[in-house]
């Protein structure tokens, strides 16, 4: 599972953070996903709210979360693709 980052309006050091909490948040997705899966995530700032996006390349799963907190919503956004790869885990591995 590899990551793709697109995040052009956050600083050095959150877009660090971002990364960082990320590989954290989806470390529960590798035993459902193949190493070659790419997961698309765009951030957004809209005033004092991130908004993240968060896609597999290939795949029409898409989960997105709109919260004042960074951390708060990488994690509602893995929250949600995990529940979506369970549903579709069948089709994701092969």
């Amino acid at each position: 599972m590899k990551f793709q980052f697109v995040a052009p309006e956050l600083s050095s050091p959150t877009f660090e953070t971002l990364k960082e909490h990320t590989q954290k948040a989806f470390a529960k997705l590798t035993r459902f996903l193949s190493e070659d899966i790419i997961i698309r995530i765009s951030v957004q700032k809209d005033g004092k709210f991130f908004k993240i996006i968060c896609e597999l390349h290939n795949k029409s799963l898409i989960a997105h979360s709109h919260d004042r907190n960074l951390r708060k919503a990488i994690n509602n956004v893995a929250r949600d693709l995990k529940t979506l790869v369970l549903k579709e885990k069948d089709k994701l591995i092969n």
